[in-house]
């Protein structure tokens, strides 16, 4: 998501969105009483006269409208975010008053105006542009056993699980087929996933990675071209994870933020182990490291960062202004990988600091 404009003084910014994983962030930034703007389409009375008679058509034509947000729906499933209101701008055709849903997709441009823009949604637009551009596809994979994910800025989503009864490969006249049959089904599930990926990160234990690979080569060049064989301890979701977990997609697409998030949180609960005095964590205590400027980089949860915004937390929202005062880094983290889930369970906010904080 891009910023291509802010204006602090009417409390308008205009983004354009650029991939799906930004509705992940405008579900949280866009607020029930924000008004809205974005080209949509709106049925509307189109008047005709001709010497004798006077006719009338309604057709839908492309409008740019404001819209006083009543309610966000976002289903990531889909990735789609619907925002409903009322329509309070527009042209004078369009009826102010009445009830519109705007369909967000990427590509468009919109403007957000709020009463009063939060910290918090400054802390969530910082991190929506840090929105990773490569599309890439995880298989993880062993004999007769595969899942096929794709990596979003909240973590792993899950495509689907493939499974297959297999003879032991010392039935080889029985087991060659059976593979080639379940490798097919593997490259048939990526091809109809919807997801043109720029990386596939194909990974397993044994050999079954790289016998796919083989076929893979054989059977879809480019996809083979866009391909890298790591290996792993197991397959299926368990699979999916282990690639996050292990560093592997660093060396894949550097710029992807769930690793960034890994990484920091293995090194704050690395540090937590050692008692080595360099972490925080716990409001109170993380505030008091802030207060002092040690604070390095501030790692807070999504969940936390929601709901905080939508109980307008004056302490989060003070936080947060000392840490970009300090000219720190914050981490947006999120609960949908195991690391997110630990930070969870300590209360869902903790810091890496610059130096001891007794």
């Amino acid at each position: 998501m891009k910023l291509l404009k802010k204006n602090m003084r009417s409390g308008e910014l205009s983004f354009r969105i650029e991939v799906p994983d930004d509705f992940f962030y405008l579900a949280d930034i866009i607020s029930k009483g924000d008004v809205v703007y974005a080209m949509t389409k709106r049925r509307v009375e189109v008047h005709t006269r001709g010497d004798v008679h006077r006719s009338e058509r309604i057709d839908r034509k492309p409008v740019r409208l404001g819209v006083k947000v009543d309610d966000v729906e976002f289903d990531e499933n889909v990735d789609r975010l619907r925002v409903l209101g009322k329509i309070v701008d527009g042209p004078e055709e369009i009826p102010r008053g009445d009830f519109h849903t705007l369909n967000l997709k990427p590509g468009m441009r919109l403007s957000i105006i709020k009463e009063k823009w939060a910290s918090t949604d400054f802390a969530l637009i910082a991190d929506a542009s840090k929105t990773i551009k490569a599309r890439v596809m995880l298989v993880a994979i062993e004999d007769g056993y595969c899942s096929i994910g794709t990596l979003r800025n909240y973590g792993v989503k899950n495509l689907g699980t493939i499974t297959a009864s297999m003879s032991g490969k010392d039935e080889s006249e029985k087991h060659e087929p059976e593979e080639k049959k379940f490798f097919k089904e593997v490259l048939d599930a990526i091809k109809t996933s919807q997801v043109i990926p720029d990386r596939i990160i194909i990974a397993g234990p044994g050999f079954v990675k790289d016998s796919f690979f083989k076929f893979l080569k054989e059977k879809d060049s480019e996809l083979a071209s866009k391909s890298v064989v790591e290996s792993i301890s197991v397959a299926g979701e368990k699979g999916l994870q282990e690639i996050v977990n292990r560093g592997i997609i660093e060396r894949v697409v550097k710029e992807w933020k769930v690793q960034e998030e890994v990484e920091a949180l293995q090194k704050l609960f690395e540090e937590m182990k050692k008692d080595s005095g360099l972490v925080s964590y716990g409001l109170e205590a993380v505030r008091k490291s802030a207060e002092m400027g040690a604070v390095e980089t501030l790692l807070i949860s999504n969940k936390v960062l929601r709901k905080a915004k939508a109980e307008k937390n004056q302490e989060i929202e003070e936080l947060l202004d000392l840490v970009n005062n300090s000219k720190s880094k914050i981490m947006i983290v999120s609960g949908e990988h195991d690391f997110g889930k630990q930070l969870e369970g300590i209360g869902g906010i903790a810091s890496i600091n610059r130096y001891k904080v007794q």
